[in-house]
């Protein structure tokens, strides 16, 4: 689904269908009830593998055939297993109750580019972008053609219409004013330790997180890298696996 208006995303994150919720018990196949999202047509399919083959002229066909089959896969398969059966702030609140167990805007991107990356496309990158609309924050991921940035990339989003995925071209998408998720995280460490008056090492957004990501338990929550305390959980994680003096030429301490 191509992207919506400012007025029709607003409508459809206020409207409540009737719906049904799915099983809680894991051991359970989850069913496509009513008010549930449904899969992709062919046609949207078709549509979507069109605009990423568009990206440019060394994207493998094959590949922007997968990645849009997998991005529709993908946004239905995990609408059943969150559980989505309401509009995304309503089932944003459901989470954020205990009632449902997935499937925040955050949950939807950090999954999506999971999936995405384990395709492993060679023609195509998957990026993952944070933005924000009165007070709502919002994360994605994007897909673009090697070798280019995010702006240049389709976004494509399951949260914002409940569990229907929404693609649309990042310069097209200007309602969320996306950004780079890593510059966003950065910025707001920086913001935090200066309003804390604290010295911290801040390292490059890139290094840190990845290095976080390549030390930390699977298993374990997400570091909050967007915090001073994330930064420094950070900096111990790495500390412990790699040689303390290239931990010390990756950042440099900065007073706020």
């Amino acid at each position: 689904m191509p992207g919506l208006s400012r007025r029709s995303f607003v409508a459809s994150l206020l409207a409540l269908p009737a719906c049904s919720v799915a099983t809680d018990n894991p051991g359970e196949t989850l069913k496509i009830l009513d008010g549930s999202p449904a899969p992709g047509t062919p046609a949207e399919i078709a549509e979507l593998e069109a605009a990423i083959l568009a990206l440019g002229p060394e994207v493998d066909p094959e590949e922007a055939a997968r990645a849009a089959r997998a991005s529709f896969k993908h946004t239905h398969d995990l609408a059943i297993e969150y559980q989505i059966t309401d509009p995304a702030l309503i089932h944003n609140t459901m989470v954020n109750m205990g009632l449902k167990p997935r499937g925040l805007c955050k949950h939807w991107a950090e999954d999506m580019e999971r999936m995405l990356l384990a395709e492993d496309f060679q023609t195509l990158t998957i990026h993952r972008a944070i933005g924000a609309l009165i007070g709502v924050d919002h994360s994605t991921a994007i897909i673009s053609r090697k070798g280019d940035d995010m702006y240049a990339g389709i976004v494509v989003d399951p949260w914002r219409d409940g569990g229907t995925l929404t693609w649309i071209h990042t310069i097209e998408d200007t309602i969320w004013g996306w950004e780079p998720r890593l510059d966003v995280l950065d910025r707001l460490a920086r913001i935090q330790a200066r309003e804390q008056g604290e010295t911290i090492v801040v390292y490059e957004a890139q290094g840190i997180d990845q290095r976080c990501l390549d030390v930390m338990d699977p298993d374990a929550p997400s570091v909050p890298l967007n915090s001073p305390e994330g930064l420094r959980l950070c900096a111990t994680l790495i500390a412990s696996v790699e040689d303390p003096a290239a931990i010390a030429a990756g950042g440099a301490a900065i007073s706020f």
